[in-house]
């Protein structure tokens, strides 16, 4: 198991952000201010020492797909929801003898 662990602010802040989303649609407010503040990308740069994943909710907001799962599950747990990312395994494809 891997563990996510947020240096900086980013868990002062997290509270902030998700403080101004509706109670009755929690995934609906992440999902929307995902589509504002933030966008698909395989090439950004994160500053020295900073947080990808704060950079991602609170800087650029640029992020590939995991950027976005994460950011879903810290916005869902600071409402109080428990939620997990789950990376499935993946297994090399192994040739057969022909």
């Amino acid at each position: 198991s891997t563990t996510l662990i947020l240096n900086g602010d980013v868990p002062k802040i997290l509270p902030e952000l998700t403080g101004t989303f509706e109670d009755d649609q929690p995934l609906e407010s992440i999902r929307d201010h995902l589509e504002r503040h933030a966008s698909y990308s395989l090439r950004f740069k994160t500053s020295e020492g900073s947080s990808p994943l704060g950079e991602f909710l609170f800087g650029h907001g640029r992020g590939h797909c995991e950027h976005y799962a994460a950011a879903t599950v810290l916005m869902l747990r600071s409402l109080g929801i428990p939620a997990r990312v789950h990376m499935p395994r993946s297994t090399p494809r192994v040739k057969q003898a022909a």
